[in-house]
């Protein structure tokens, strides 16, 4: 997390794109400031030239994924898990 966001804390986190869209709506229904961000865990790519040959250096993992948070103010997360239910 960023310095500006140390009173922020996650109360969401999913990779199904209508439920946090449904999520956001119900925060603000329920009067809720909060924040909607998008984590994407895509890969890395750097090229290395060793030698006059060329190779590529990847970090290994899961697929690339989009993951949907979302954060409210540390003293309303309480109430915003209640909404979220």
């Amino acid at each position: 997390m960023k310095l500006f966001d140390a009173d922020w804390v996650e109360v969401y986190l999913s990779t199904d794109y209508e439920e946090y869209l449904r999520k956001q709506i119900m925060l603000r229904e329920g009067g809720m400031k909060f924040k909607a961000k998008t984590r994407n865990n895509s890969l890395r790519f750097s090229m290395n030239f060793l030698g006059g040959r060329s190779g590529g250096l990847s970090r290994g993992g899961p697929s690339i994924k989009d993951y949907y948070v979302i954060l409210v103010r540390r003293a309303d997360a309480a109430y915003a898990k209640f909404l979220l239910g």
